[in-house]
């Protein structure tokens, strides 16, 4: 049985001349990418290559990393846009109402028993996650603050988030036709 896999990072884009990338973390302390040799990068967590973490420096506001066999800002560059994986036996235990970035995107959500799309991107701010969902209506963008407010249940096994009905948040009416 494959063990599986954990985003802990997205790769944004290339620094220096000797390969390093600078990292947006997906998980709340980026002193965790210290703790890391082993990891796995890919688009999706289906479809990885195994790396070797050389370096991390962790500078005011961001984290840099530096691969083994990634010595130039050429080999780094293929790096970009990918997501960099760990074992699911080598995360950490999330306090209850924490997600996995990775395990919210896809989700199906929906608002007073209508679907209103799916998690397409979670987005990392100092007060909350937002949560953009793609409207099954009109393919727009819609922003969903993570808030006990606003989320009332998350299911990952089954890929479902129910939100409690909050006027101006969705258009429900559109949802409709």
């Amino acid at each position: 049985m494959i063990t599986p896999l954990i985003a802990l990072g997205k790769i944004l884009h290339c620094v220096g001349l000797r390969g390093g990338i600078k990292i947006l973390p997906l998980t709340s302390s980026p002193k965790r990418f210290s703790e890391i040799k082993n990891c796995f990068i890919g688009k999706t967590n289906e479809n990885v290559s195994p790396m070797r973490i050389a370096k991390v420096e962790h500078r005011i506001k961001d984290t840099l990393l530096y691969f083994e066999d990634f010595l130039s800002r050429t080999d780094a560059e293929s790096l970009v846009g990918k997501l960099l994986f760990v074992h699911e036996s080598e995360s950490v235990q999330l306090p209850e109402n924490e997600w996995f970035v990775d395990d919210i995107i896809g989700c199906r959500v929906f608002m007073e028993e209508k679907f209103i799309g799916c998690v397409s991107d979670v987005l990392k701010h100092p007060a909350q996650d937002v949560w953009t969902v793609r409207s099954v209506v009109n393919e727009e963008e819609i922003l969903i603050p993570v808030a006990k407010e606003i989320v009332r249940s998350v299911d990952i096994a089954n890929k479902i988030i129910t939100l409690n009905y909050l006027e101006g948040l969705v258009n429900l009416k559109e949802t409709e036709e």
